[in-house]
């Protein structure tokens, strides 16, 4: 698997899909096999200036239609506790036709489907709208709910977020020319 920087993710999706500046508040619909999204600026969640691991978040598009598009988030991290000390785990704020939040841990709704918070991936039907995808969150909430206590070698927050914004959008957009892209957040 091929891994960019954010920086080149940009530089190669703004020079192949010739979209213009990736911090427009528009999408560009002129083509139907074109997804970008409405950005309000650029990429905001960098791991290096929060409190919470870095992950890598790769995206596998398996199908669209003209309303929507199919594809699987797959995550890696890197010093992540077991799910003992996991609360809920859930991706938010989707534009979807189904759901606007996918739970994938949940020690209140008994939902357990995942077994490892460093790896795990999940395949979700987003809406399109002006060939746009909005953006959505990734949020760990841990040690609460009945989970263990925070270890003392736990540096992070106790509840974080994985912002997925412009970069990861404009990714789809080279997903039609590569099947298979992965980058660090």
């Amino acid at each position: 698997m091929r891994s960019l920087s954010v920086a080149s993710l940009f530089t190669s999706a703004l020079s192949l899909a010739s979209l213009g500046h990736a911090t427009s508040d528009t999408c560009d619909s002129s083509s139907s096999s074109d997804f970008s999204e409405k950005c309000s600026g650029t990429f905001k969640t960098k791991c290096a200036n929060a409190n919470y691991p870095c992950a890598d978040i790769s995206f596998s598009k398996s199908s669209s239609t003209s309303s929507t598009v199919d594809v699987t988030l797959s995550f890696s991290a890197d010093n992540c506790l077991s799910t003992d000390y996991l609360s809920e785990l859930k991706i938010i704020g989707l534009h979807s036709p189904d759901v606007s939040t996918v739970v994938l841990y949940s020690r209140n709704s008994k939902v357990y489907d995942i077994e490892d918070t460093c790896n795990w991936s999940k395949t979700l039907t987003l809406s399109l709208t002006d060939n746009c995808i909005s953006q959505f969150q990734i949020q760990y909430d841990w040690f609460s709910a009945g989970a263990d206590s925070q270890p003392s070698s736990w540096t992070y927050a106790s509840s974080y977020d994985y912002l997925i914004d412009c970069v990861v959008l404009l990714l789809l957009l080279l997903l039609i020319l590569s099947p298979h892209l992965l980058f660090k957040i």
